[in-house]
């Protein structure tokens, strides 16, 4: 079934996540930093929680469905903003990425993330 998900890309529709090189340019790279990220009690956000691996969230299975094309987004734009920490999303649209809406089939969901098959492009 067909719905709208958000997903963080490029004008080209690339992802964020392109190596960990290229992640080091936006990427938080601690548990304090801008003291945003941590797990005492001012932390906002807990690290640990928002980004597991997508063999933590699902298991091997997701490597099959990125084979066939899926790609990882988000059913809301909270789940996108509880996921990428606001000096992230800043330094990412410096980068020139955008959180963007499409229509996709969600093949697999966590309460952090979610693995799609983007729509064809309507003509």
């Amino acid at each position: 079934m067909l719905t709208y998900v958000y997903r963080m890309q490029d004008s080209e529709g690339r992802g964020p996540y392109r190596g960990v090189d290229y992640r080091a340019l936006w990427a938080a790279h601690n548990n304090h930093h801008d003291g945003e990220w941590g797990t005492g009690k001012n932390a906002r956000y807990d690290r640990f929680d928002a980004h597991l691996s997508p063999n933590e969230e699902w298991g091997a299975q997701w490597m099959n469905h990125v084979a066939d094309g899926a790609q990882f987004g988000f059913k809301s734009l909270t789940q996108a903003q509880n996921w990428f920490i606001p000096s992230e999303l800043k330094r990412l649209n410096e980068l020139g990425y955008s959180l963007v809406r499409e229509r996709g089939s969600i093949v697999l969901t966590s309460p952090r993330q979610v693995l799609y098959i983007p729509a064809p492009l309507e003509k």
